[in-house]
């Protein structure tokens, strides 16, 4: 707890400390479940043999792969809030580090 603990005025005790929940996760969970719903409907409608249907499963292909891109870097994102964001409640103040 760095930044808080180095923060502190003279006698000021920290009485409670927060983390970001996890949560935070969870619009690069679901842009994954897009990307592989993406991929499986690519797949389902290229077997098809025609031109259009080919067509079709690229396109979708590629929106899987935008989709897929998207949740890394979501993702990425998220872990950079939970590793660096800090709360906590002082007697005499609230300090956030976000």
């Amino acid at each position: 707890m760095g930044y808080i603990q180095d923060n502190l005025m003279p006698n000021e005790k920290v009485l409670f400390t927060a983390n970001v929940h996890p949560a935070v996760f969870l619009p690069s969970v679901f842009s994954f479940v897009v990307s592989v719903g993406f991929v499986v409907y690519a797949l389902m409608t290229g077997g098809k043999g025609d031109m259009t249907s080919g067509l079709l499963a690229g396109f979708l292909l590629l929106t899987a792969i935008w989709f897929f891109l998207s949740s890394i870097f979501l993702g990425v994102q998220a872990l950079i809030i939970l590793l660096t964001t800090e709360f906590a409640v002082t007697n005499k103040r609230v300090i956030a580090n976000l």
